[in-house]
This record gives structure tokens, C-alpha cells and sequence, in this order.
């Protein structure tokens, strides 16, 4: 229950800091607001490779898509 409750308020707290930063945008007199959001996503994409990159070596040893989608390829694989 408790980490439901971590993600609505991430989630929640995302909202709000976009409306934030969004009005300040527009209040600045700015032309193109949207691009207020361009650090975000730059952050956001560094957060996702940082974490891949750590984690890709443990979890990608033992994750094969083929096994979810066709486990038949996995056993007529083996048998080759």
C-alpha cells in the first residue's frame, strides 16, 4: 500500500512542478512555453541511461524475449 501511495504522489508532484514551471514560462513573457519542459526530459534521459547501464548487466543475463512470446524457439534451440 505504501508504495502505491509513493507513486500517486510522484505522480501528483510531477503535475505540479509542470504546472509550475509552465506558468513561469508563460508569466515570463517566453514564446514558446514547452520548451520550458526541455530540462526535464533531458533529466529524465539521463536518469533512464544511468539506470540502464547499472542494471543492464544483471537483470538483461536472464531476460530472453523469445521466452515470453514463443517458449517453442527456446526448446528447439536446445535440442539443436
Amino acid at each position: 500500500m505504501l508504495g502505491a501511495a509513493c507513486v500517486q504522489v510522484a505522480f501528483n508532484l510531477g503535475n505540479a512542478i509542470g504546472a509550475y514551471v509552465g506558468g513561469l514560462a508563460i508569466s515570463g513573457g517566453y514564446r514558446y512555453p514547452a520548451l520550458a519542459g526541455v530540462p526535464f526530459a533531458m533529466v529524465g534521459f539521463i536518469l533512464f541511461l544511468t539506470f540502464y547501464k547499472k542494471y543492464q548487466a544483471k537483470y538483461l543475463k536472464h531476460f530472453n524475449i523469445f521466452s515470453y512470446f514463443c517458449p517453442q524457439v527456446l526448446t528447439k534451440r536446445n535440442e539443436l
